[in-house]
């Protein structure tokens, strides 16, 4: 009979300590680095689009729309870098203050889905904001041009082709889909 021995979750704290190679990006989700090579022009320019969109509905808010930075869920053995995100301007500000990553989940976070991604992993991640704090994830998927939203105590996605309304307490904006998927 063999026995297999798993090892002991990663901390936030060798993460941290954590260079992943060039041309590649990381995260730590429950215990596990993740490494995963840089998105292609696809990915990145969805990214820029929901970024760019919700940077503009949002400007005159409380909140702060951003990318690509860890989330410190360290009870969780998990730092995520969700490709999107919104969370209230204090929360942002105290970070800076402290010159650390925000604790816990955005409001809002949004992932954008690629062939690095695998359906598991991402619902994984999804999981970890809700349990944290996220009021909503977002998964988009480009090549299919539609957004699952996820929302805490709902069993399934909310499956949207046309538009998708940013979840309370941010204010109401409206992104139409055609103007995410927008590639020039």
């Amino acid at each position: 009979m063999n026995t297999v021995a798993k090892a002991p979750p990663i901390t936030a704290e060798q993460y941290l300590n954590f260079k992943a190679p060039p041309g590649f990006r990381d995260e730590l989700i429950e215990g596990e680095i993740v490494v995963a090579p840089m998105p292609k022009p696809l990915h990145h320019d969805v990214v820029d689009n929901i970024y760019s969109l919700l940077k503009e509905g949002l400007q005159q808010s409380s909140f702060k729309v951003g990318t690509a930075i860890n989330m410190d869920m360290r009870e969780d053995y998990s730092m995520p870098v969700p490709d999107v995100w919104v969370m209230e301007k204090a929360r942002w500000r105290a970070a800076l203050a402290e010159n650390a990553y925000p604790k816990g989940s955005p409001d809002l976070a949004i992932e954008v889905m690629s062939r690095a991604n695998t359906r598991n992993r991402i619902l994984q991640k999804v999981r970890l904001y809700l349990k944290n704090g996220s009021k909503a994830v977002w998964v988009v998927f480009p090549k299919k041009k539609r957004i699952e939203a996820y929302y805490p105590k709902q069993e399934a996605p909310s499956v949207h082709e046309d538009v998708i309304t940013t979840p309370r307490p941010l204010p109401e904006v409206r992104l139409q889909l055609d103007a995410i998927f927008r590639i020039e």
